[in-house]
C-alpha cells in the first residue's frame, strides 16, 4: 500500500470521526443507565458542546439557535474527532517503515 494522499487520509479521518460519534450514540443508547453511561457520554459529547458555545452562547435555548443547535453540536463533535483521527493517522503514517528502494536499500530522510 502506497503512501496516502491528502484527500485519502481526510476521507479516513471523516469516516472515522463519524464513526466515533456514531459510537458514541451506540453507548448512550445501549450501555445501562447509571454513572458510567453518562461518563462516556458526557465525556465523549465535551468537545462539541465547547464548539457549539462559539456560536450559541447560552446553548440552546437561544433566540432561533434551539432548531439548529443539535445539528451544530453533531457536525462540531464529528469535526473534532476527525481532526483527533487525522492526527493520528498522520503519526501512525510517519511511523511506518518507508519501503526499501529499488537496490535494496531504505531509503533514510535526507537521501534522495
Amino acid at each position: 500500500m502506497g503512501r496516502w494522499t491528502m484527500a485519502g487520509m481526510a476521507w479516513r479521518s471523516l469516516l472515522l470521526g463519524a464513526a466515533t460519534v456514531s459510537g458514541l450514540g451506540v453507548c448512550a443508547a445501549r450501555l445501562p443507565g447509571g454513572p458510567l453511561r453518562d461518563a462516556v457520554v458526557e465525556a465523549g459529547s465535551v468537545p462539541a458542546a465547547l464548539l457549539a458555545q462559539v456560536f450559541y452562547g447560552t446553548g440552546m435555548h437561544w433566540s432561533l439557535g434551539a432548531p439548529s443547535w443539535g445539528l451544530l453540536v453533531q457536525v462540531s463533535s464529528i469535526l473534532f474527532y476527525s481532526m483527533l483521527w487525522w492526527v493520528v493517522l498522520s503519526l501512525v503514517g510517519q511511523a511506518r517503515p518507508r519501503p526499501a528502494s529499488r537496490w535494496g536499500r531504505s531509503s533514510a530522510a535526507g537521501e534522495p
